[in-house]
């Protein structure tokens, strides 16, 4: 009897993002992977999507905390002058946030793979308290 093997994991199609250059949006296809933000964190903004206990164990340094589910109320505070890329734990949180950020006119990204691929990178993040953040 052969052994039963997972099957592969279908990765997610590049789909199109946003660019802001000289107050002009721009298409192009990405893919937000942890080392590409990381090289081009400043033109960025950052919006953890993530529960208060999560942030405050480890979060990117800069980010702006607003928990899913106060998103919708708290929409005047997302920046709009540079693409957002949302962040959570695993990312399916954030897909949902840059969705509806992507419904309201909001140029928006999802970080592939969430705070945990941005520790298996070896990125830096910060608890509240200013010491080395953890993933929870």
């Amino acid at each position: 009897m052969a052994a039963a093997t997972a099957p592969a994991r279908a990765r997610r199609p590049a789909r199109a993002a946003f660019q802001v250059e000289g107050g002009r949006t721009r298409r192009t296809l990405v893919r937000m992977l942890p080392a590409d933000l990381a090289a081009a964190r400043d033109r960025y903004h950052l919006l953890d999507v993530r529960e208060r206990d999560e942030w405050d164990a480890g979060h990117i340094d800069g980010a702006r905390h607003i928990p899913l589910r106060e998103l919708a109320a708290r929409l005047d505070e997302v920046p709009r002058d540079k693409v957002v890329v949302c962040v959570c734990r695993s990312g399916h949180r954030s897909e949902a946030a840059r969705q509806g950020l992507d419904r309201m006119g909001i140029a928006a990204e999802n970080l592939e793979g969430g705070m945990a691929a941005w520790a298996r990178a070896g990125l830096a993040h910060v608890s509240s308290g200013g010491a080395a953040g953890r993933v929870i």
